[in-house]
């Protein structure tokens, strides 16, 4: 969870689409070896993990993804496996498996970015990494890793994550929340047809959640 020094820290670093910053990856690898924390990823991320690779979503989590609950939140919490050297398991060779489909933390690099609830804030890391010497903005870097400038898909789940993360913070009984949890990991994580669009399938998951738990909505 961000506190919030790390939220105003990442709006006094944000950036707007013509904003440039300096930037050029040395495609060393590093970023993907001896992290020192795991990479998270959302269910969008999974899902265009699985068609890379072509595989189900309950396969992926069997070789490629580990999940736990959420020390604060109680959320299932996604990350990828690490090889015993560190290296993350879409490693291979020097490079990355899903090249074109990893997941977003992982495109974005060196930028971040925050969801608001409405809008996503893109911000600046100034990483120590790669070179410097080529100033770049941020629009032409979303699309150089074909990051779309509205992505609708990343907002309408971070917006239903939110909503289930709130929700999640209201129960009282213990029963209540395994089921809540079970039904989120199933929603936000193994519910989907890789033959689908993201939208398909997630808009069906997620219409399955508020009918089950209308209170969740928030709008």
């Amino acid at each position: 969870m961000y506190t919030e020094d790390d939220v105003l820290e990442m709006y006094r670093n944000s950036l707007k689409m013509d904003d440039t910053f300096n930037f050029q990856c040395k495609m060393c690898g590093d970023c993907c070896r001896k992290r020192k924390e795991p990479i998270v990823i959302s269910g969008l991320d999974a899902f265009y993990i699985a068609k890379a690779l072509e595989m189900e979503m309950p396969a992926l989590f069997n070789k490629i993804l580990n999940v736990e609950v959420g020390y604060t939140s109680k959320m299932p919490t996604v990350y990828l496996q690490e090889r015993l050297d560190g290296s993350c398991r879409l490693l291979r060779n020097g490079k990355c498996m899903v090249q074109d489909n990893k997941p977003i933390v992982c495109r974005l690099y060196p930028i971040g970015r925050l969801f608001n609830g409405k809008e996503f804030v893109y911000f600046n890391q100034h990483s120590s990494c790669g070179g410097k010497e080529t100033p770049i903005t941020l629009r032409e870097w979303l699309n150089a890793f074909n990051i779309p400038e509205d992505d609708i898909e990343g907002k309408t789940y971070m917006k239903v994550f939110g909503e289930a993360t709130l929700y999640m913070q209201t129960m009282k009984k213990e029963t209540d929340k395994q089921e809540f949890y079970k039904d989120l990991f199933l929603a936000f994580f193994i519910q989907y047809d890789i033959e689908k669009s993201f939208l398909e399938n997630f808009n069906e998951n997620k219409d399955f959640l508020y009918k089950k738990y209308p209170k969740m909505k928030l709008d």
